[in-house]
């Protein structure tokens, strides 16, 4: 598990979150606290952000089935 200040998270996020091996975690810290947790997503995310779309917390536009298929092919 890797740690990060969030200021260099801040500077680099689209970057880190390309990289992001399955089942990677980076941890972003504020000093010496863990503030925030960036895990790449699973198959098993996937049930939740059906469940997201329904709460109207992400847009359906931004979750359209061919990105879904593509997840899950991408994952299997």
């Amino acid at each position: 598990m890797t740690t990060l200040p969030i200021d260099e998270v801040a500077t680099q996020l689209a970057e880190l979150i390309r990289k992001l091996a399955p089942g990677e975690e980076i941890i972003i810290v504020d000093g010496d606290s863990p503030v925030a947790k960036l895990s790449s997503m699973t198959k098993a995310d996937l049930p939740v952000l059906g469940r997201l779309v329904v709460a109207e917390a992400v847009p359906a536009a931004a979750v359209d089935e061919e990105h879904v298929n593509d997840f899950a092919r991408y994952m299997t």
